[in-house]
């Protein structure tokens, strides 16, 4: 995940292909969120997905390797399901007002909100 430095024993910066793997599972996970919410088990599914789609290649420990990908995608699940969660109850409430054009159930949620308080 780390570039390592060999003299002073310490991992420098995220590599270049740790950047573009979490890049790409930001993408997908937001995408899968948007246009497929209604999915039973979703975070099995987006992990699912992930596995599918992802190019885990630049993790060189093979003892470790399973279980550093499992608990990035855990968390990385795990935390855009919990903000869109938090960003929806916020929109319903009509705490936000701006929401992804293209999220179907954000959108569903701000004319919930505009018909509720139409008094």
């Amino acid at each position: 995940m780390r570039d390592y430095s060999l003299e002073n024993k310490y991992l420098t910066y995220p590599t270049e292909e740790a950047m573009e793997c979490f890049s790409k599972q930001r993408d997908m996970v937001t995408y899968i969120i948007r246009n497929h919410v209604n999915v039973g088990q979703i975070k099995n599914y987006m992990k699912t997905i992930l596995c599918t789609v992802c190019d885990y290649n630049f993790i060189k420990c093979l003892e470790h390797k399973n279980l550093i990908i499992a608990e990035m995608q855990d968390l990385l699940c795990r935390f855009f399901l919990y903000n869109w969660c938090k960003d929806t109850n916020k929109i319903i409430k009509g705490i936000r007002t701006h929401y992804e054009v293209n999220d179907r159930v954000q959108e569903i949620a701000h004319q919930y909100y505009k018909k509720r308080n139409k008094k």
